[in-house]
């Protein structure tokens, strides 16, 4: 089994898209360019957040997120998400 990074890389990525009270997402690209990829979060009761498919976002971007809600449950696609 591949072993996991211990620390985040911060790849290029767009801003936060509100796309309701309860749904947000960013998007960004992988550093060959050529591959797109998405972060969905979704707001739960409690000011709980499930983020699927998770991007290193930059310190404000993260700071913005997590005044939104607390990180509360990771999906992660499959191994290559990792």
């Amino acid at each position: 089994m591949a072993k996991c990074f211990r620390t985040w890389t911060v790849l290029e990525h767009g801003l936060l898209e509100k796309l309701s009270g309860k749904v947000w997402s960013v998007s960004g690209t992988m550093p060959s360019g050529t591959v797109q990829r998405r972060m969905a979060v979704v707001k739960l009761e409690g000011d709980r957040l499930l983020i699927h498919n998770a991007i290193a976002l930059r310190d404000a971007d993260m700071a913005e997120l997590e005044a939104w809600g607390k990180p509360s449950y990771l999906l992660v696609p499959n191994s290559f998400h990792r």
